[in-house]
């Protein structure tokens, strides 16, 4: 059973970042099935680096349509995102140290972290291009960060 899942109120009405958020929520899932098979520990440099990867270009597509149409909340997102990838290298670096082991907090925290962002700030983008910029949900992101090649 998933821990968290998918529901229509996370959509932010762009299809490939609600795609993109959907393999967020898969991926912590499977963290946390890892966790409950006592399998955590051997997951955690994988993990991490499939989160950075993942979370640096979802940011970045995410960052690149907020600049391109001008979202006046662009630099409080850009610092929410910088924060968590703090965050996140901070877990790391304690974790290859042995300052801490991988603890179902860690999972916790991140899906937290996650769907307050996408109900609070990402909601907040949502609803700003539903009311100023209504072609933004068939927005290509192959072609991001450069949002010039956006096509619309």
């Amino acid at each position: 059973m998933a821990l968290i899942e998918w529901k229509p109120k996370y959509s932010v009405g762009i299809e490939q970042l609600d795609r993109a958020h959907q393999t967020l929520f898969e991926l912590l899932n499977e963290l946390h099935g890892a966790v409950r098979k006592g399998q955590g520990q051997r997951m955690m440099e994988e993990v991490f680096e499939t989160l950075f990867e993942y979370t640096k270009q979802h940011f970045a597509a995410e960052e690149a349509v907020m600049k391109f149409y001008d979202y006046p909340g662009t630099q409080v997102h850009v610092e929410q995102h910088a924060k968590l990838s703090a965050e996140l290298r901070s877990f790391q670096d304690n974790y290859r140290a042995g300052k801490n082991h991988f603890t179902i907090d860690v999972v916790n925290f991140l899906i937290r972290w996650l769907t307050e962002h996408v109900m609070n700030a990402d909601q907040g983008y949502a609803n700003y291009f539903a009311t100023q910029h209504a072609p933004v949900a068939h927005v290509d992101l192959n072609t991001q960060p450069d949002a010039s090649n956006f096509g619309l």
